[in-house]
């Protein structure tokens, strides 16, 4: 968890976890969730301060863990190469409001919609240094510690106040489920389509180039690959399990709560809260005789310090893409909120003879 500082998959839809699966009161409260979120925060900057991936896998999983055991991977490996990375902003997460389920089996979840809080004044606060974090627990089993498995970015102020009755989420009708279980598969369906044709459908501009957070442009990738003669493709599947809520009737609070809590219960609106991950891969190959020419550049190309520089045949970066959406009855669909990184790169060299030469993994530190 870091400081916001600035062809179709065909994978089936994935099972949603809805608040009637997840815990009630029995296992865990609002208050003792707001406490477990408190003691995450200043466990995670001391984390951040040293990249410290032993202490980040006691309080995350999932793709929340893998985008961030990559940057620090990352930073490590540029440490290595002289240069310094910038360091990680101490901040603290806000809630807004917290929200466990109504049910008691495992793996068992809760909601935190917080507002991220910088000390001090850094420097490197970026554009959006008060944005909206959604932090979604993971708990596997009954002695299992509590992590974070989802962790998107959202705009600042309280965007969306959800469904509940005393802290408790409003359950989800079987319909409401399964809508949402398709919206992962939608969106990589629609990611995908934008990246071929340019038509944007239901995303907006702002989806690619927000303040406080901005999906990575597949289609602005793509001009750009084919202007460097290279060819390329990326694709992308659901990956993990998705949680929903039900989106608050008054989902906009003026003055949000300063303590998570037993809340006053809000009606449906009958719009979703969807958040998952989906798994994207990124394919550069070389055309004719033009390889592709990986240069190591750690200060504008962070990425870049996980590959070898060299001349290679073809590319593959992995990562993982954590999103929020809001999905309305009528089946109209936005999102709210993003959360991503590479988490690895491998290359095939490039030989006299063509493609086929020696597969380089990405490189650890």
């Amino acid at each position: 968890m870091a400081a916001a500082l600035g062809v179709a998959g065909c994978s089936p839809s994935l099972p949603v976890a809805s608040p009637s699966s997840q815990p009630g009161p029995g296992i865990i409260s609002p208050r003792e969730a707001a406490a477990i979120l408190g003691r995450t925060s200043a466990t995670n900057n001391k984390a951040n301060t040293t990249n410290d991936l032993s202490l980040l896998r006691t309080y995350e999983t999932g793709s929340a863990l893998a985008i961030d055991g990559s940057q620090y991977n990352i930073a490590s490996l540029a440490k290595l190469l002289g240069t310094k990375p910038s360091p990680n902003a101490p901040f603290t997460i806000r809630p807004l409001q917290v929200v466990v389920g109504d049910g008691s089996s495992y793996p068992a979840g809760f909601l935190a919609v917080g507002a991220t809080d910088l000390e001090g004044s850094p420097k490197n606060a970026g554009s959006c240094p008060h944005a909206d974090t959604l932090l979604q627990y993971e708990k596997s089993s009954p002695g299992a510690a509590w992590r974070i498995d989802l962790e998107p970015s959202a705009n600042g102020g309280s965007f969306v106040m959800l469904s509940t009755e005393n802290g408790v989420a409003t359950p989800l009708t079987s319909a409401e489920r399964a809508a949402a279980a398709g919206v992962p598969q939608r969106v990589a369906n629609d990611l995908q389509n934008y990246e071929v044709s340019g038509r944007l459908g239901p995303f907006v501009a702002a989806d690619f180039n927000g303040p406080c957070w901005a999906i990575p442009d597949p289609r602005k990738q793509l001009q750009q690959t084919e202007a460097a003669g290279l060819g390329g493709r990326e694709l992308y599947q659901p990956a993990g399990a998705s949680v929903a809520y039900l989106i608050a009737a008054n989902r906009h609070s003026a003055s949000p709560p300063k303590a998570a809590g037993p809340s006053v219960g809000k009606p449906a609106a009958g719009a979703v809260l969807v958040i998952f991950t989906l798994r994207f891969d990124n394919e550069l190959f070389g055309t004719g005789q033009s390889p592709v020419d990986w240069t190591v550049q750690p200060a504008t190309d962070p990425v870049s310090v996980l590959l070898p520089a060299g001349h290679y045949s073809s590319v593959y970066e992995r990562g993982d893409l954590e999103l929020a959406a809001e999905l309305q009855k009528d089946g109209r669909l936005s999102l709210l909120g993003e959360y991503s990184g590479v988490t690895s790169v491998k290359g095939v060299l490039a030989t006299a003879s063509g493609p086929g030469g020696t597969l380089v993994a990405a490189r650890m530190p």
